[in-house]
């Protein structure tokens, strides 16, 4: 249990760091370091949430190891193809851990906060998993997505990817929530087509996860008014 807060915590107070550094890391070269450090340590606590089971702790590091390895390579080796492998892996990386901590999270028969930390923390991930498909979009499709500021020509491709980044960060979760201001917004079908299912699965996992939390408190409520209704001594 005490792992998965810790990873949780982890993991949440990584997102909330790296909300505020990413979109200033464009203009300082020092935060786009710590940039790249906070999405280690995101893939790390990632990997610890799912380390009390050795199975699914293995299967998470074989697919870290590569991705924590090439993410670090490619920023000393100007190769397109790196990147391309580097957000894949990152994406099945983040959809396993998601799965994983779906399945803790509507195994368990009571709300705690160690499930609410859990919930949180897989809506940040799917931000995270769309954010890293539309940047792999963008880079395999330049002009997919409108709205997008522009790299200048000198600009080497780790740093395009780290341009689009920023702005499929933004874009990423202002789908997710369906807020939508609509300065970026796709511009062919396979872009419509991640934009669409994110927005939906977004609302999906809102919903079912209400009820489910609802549904649990209910359950909860009833079996202890049951228990206290027998211990009641007969009058």
């Amino acid at each position: 249990m005490k792992v998965k807060f810790f990873s949780f915590i982890g993991l949440l107070i990584s997102f909330a760091a790296i909300f505020i550094v990413l979109p200033l890391s464009a203009d300082y070269v020092l935060l786009g370091f710590i940039t790249q450090v906070i999405f280690t340590v995101i893939i790390f606590f990632s990997v610890y949430a799912v380390a009390e089971n050795k199975t699914t702790f293995v299967i998470a590091l074989l697919l870290a190891v590569p991705s924590v390895l090439i993410h670090w390579i490619e920023s000393l080796d100007n190769s397109s193809l790196l990147q391309v492998i580097d957000i894949i892996f990152s994406i099945i990386l983040y959809c396993y851990i998601s799965y994983i901590l779906l399945l803790y999270i509507f195994h368990k028969t009571a709300v705690t906060l160690n499930v609410i930390y859990g919930a949180i923390s897989v809506y940040m991930l799917l931000g995270l998993i769309w954010a890293s498909a539309f940047t792999l979009l963008e880079l395999l499709a330049p002009g997919s997505f409108s709205g997008l500021p522009h790299p200048t020509p000198d600009t080497t491709i780790a740093e395009q990817v780290n341009f689009h980044m920023r702005s499929m960060f933004y874009y990423s979760y202002v789908t997710l929530t369906t807020l939508g201001y609509g300065n970026i917004a796709p511009s062919t079908l396979a872009g419509n087509a991640l934009a669409a299912s994110e927005a939906v699965i977004g609302q999906l996992f809102v919903t079912v996860l209400i009820a489910r939390f609802v549904g649990l408190h209910i359950s909860y409520q009833k079996q202890a008014n049951e228990k206290s209704t027998i211990r009641k001594p007969p009058l």
